[in-house]
């Protein structure tokens, strides 16, 4: 049971993902960065992902234009991370949010 994101693009993404967790004041945590080369699946979270909410940032590593982004603004810093979605520091973005559905859930990444 888990999260995976698949880049089916064919230039190398990086990612930064949202979920939530009691643990933070704000109920949601997010961490980052997983480098994806094309065609590469990572697994970035690990639980029945079915019928929970998760957030998500990508942008491709050339500088091509290409990004996956939504309306949730939150600071994501340039170094690894895994923080509380209230804590600020880095730069802001907006993350885009989806539901799964399956226990095994795999967020296909394309332009």
């Amino acid at each position: 049971m888990s999260l995976k994101f698949q880049n089916k693009t064919n230039v190398p993404l990086v990612l930064a993902i949202g979920y939530w967790d009691y643990r933070c004041s704000s109920k949601r945590r997010k961490e980052g960065w997983w480098t994806l080369a094309p065609g590469e699946t990572a697994t970035v979270w690990i639980g029945n992902a079915t019928n929970k909410y998760f957030y998500f940032y990508a942008e491709d590593t050339l500088n091509k234009g290409h990004r996956w982004h939504g309306n949730f603004p939150t600071d994501l810093p340039d170094e690894p991370f895994s923080r509380c979605m209230h804590e600020p520091g880095g730069k802001r973005y907006h993350m885009d949010r989806f539901q799964a559905t399956a226990e095994n859930y795999t967020m296909e990444l394309t332009f």
